[in-house]
């Protein structure tokens, strides 16, 4: 006797995708497929992928690695801010990442620099639930700075 088991119809996902990125084109707005809830399965990035998402927004360093040893090029998003630690590691995998710490923001430029690469960022702003970002009252202090 088997355990429970999860059917994924990836189709579904494509056509879902697909109804997502041309309703959200019509307000100018790319859209990116989350792959957390599915460990980083490559299975499901493909199919939101061929739906026509920008890129693959993931949490997790060893699904991002999974992602790419999988042979997915297309742009991936870091759901969080990185430890000090893996900072070299986001800047060679990861396209874009969350960010709320201006320490981890110049090391990301820094080793970027180094690299010859271009990291996009996106400010986390804390709206209340004071889980991680910058406050709002300090939004324009810490653009000026970066």
């Amino acid at each position: 006797m088997s355990g429970p088991q999860v059917a994924i119809d990836l189709g579904r996902i494509e056509r879902n995708a697909r109804t997502v990125v041309e309703r959200c084109a019509l307000s100018g707005i790319k859209v990116f497929g989350v792959t957390k809830g599915m460990c980083g399965m490559p299975q499901v990035a493909r199919a939101m992928l061929r739906g026509g998402v920008a890129g693959i927004a993931e949490s997790r360093f060893e699904n991002i690695r999974r992602l790419r040893d999988s042979g997915i090029s297309a742009p991936i998003m870091l759901l969080r801010s990185p430890p000090m630690a893996r900072v070299e590691e986001v800047v060679r995998t990861v396209d874009v990442s969350l960010q709320s710490e201006l320490t981890i923001i110049r090391e990301i430029s820094r080793i970027a620099d180094r690299m010859g690469r271009v990291h996009d960022i996106m400010l986390m702003i804390d709206l209340g639930d004071l889980r991680e970002g910058i406050w709002p009252n300090d939004l324009i202090p810490t653009v000026e700075q970066i």
